[in-house]
């Protein structure tokens, strides 16, 4: 598709994108999905449809791409609750701080696992998510010598992040 092609095929889609999006996903998202969506068709470099059948096809392309998109949302959505149920639950822990709950509550955990790089976001994710240190270490090609560093380092800039006393 050229410019003028992808402009139209963009102010057709993305009003029906975002209206589909928005059932599944709260608007700032199913609009951040809608866009992403249609910048992956651009990417493609798709040809312009010629026919009724190709506009079909490039359009049920268009919300296959869009579902994928909303199934990692949405993941990534439940991965984030895990992470907050399991902070809430080392709380409880003898070694958790008691102000953690406090922190939990402002929304500052999100915030400050975002202050990670994006390996130690992945580290810390994959272990809330139940891998052992082995397992990441292999999923991520690193030693678990590495792995078990990067948690500490993580967990050590989390708690200085959040002000907590370990």
């Amino acid at each position: 598709m050229n410019d003028d092609e992808y402009t139209a095929f963009f102010a057709t889609m993305h009003p029906a994108l975002l209206r589909y999006g928005m059932r599944r996903l709260d608007v700032p998202t199913a609009n951040d999905v809608a866009i992403d969506t249609l910048r992956i068709v651009w990417q493609k470099d798709l040809p312009a449809p010629k026919s009724d059948d190709e506009r079909s096809q490039l359009i049920g392309l268009t919300y296959a791409i869009m579902n994928g998109l909303i199934n990692n949302s949405r993941r990534t959505a439940r991965r984030r609750t895990r992470l907050m149920e399991a902070l809430k639950a080392e709380q409880v822990h003898p070694s958790a701080s008691p102000d953690l709950a406090d922190h939990l509550s402002q929304g500052r955990v999100p915030q400050a696992l975002s202050q990670l790089s994006a390996v130690d976001q992945q580290v810390v994710l994959l272990l809330i998510d139940g891998y052992a240190v082995s397992e990441i270490a292999s999923l991520l090609g690193y030693s678990p010598g590495a792995v078990s560093t990067r948690l500490g380092r993580a967990r050590a800039k989390l708690r200085s992040l959040l002000d907590v006393d370990a």
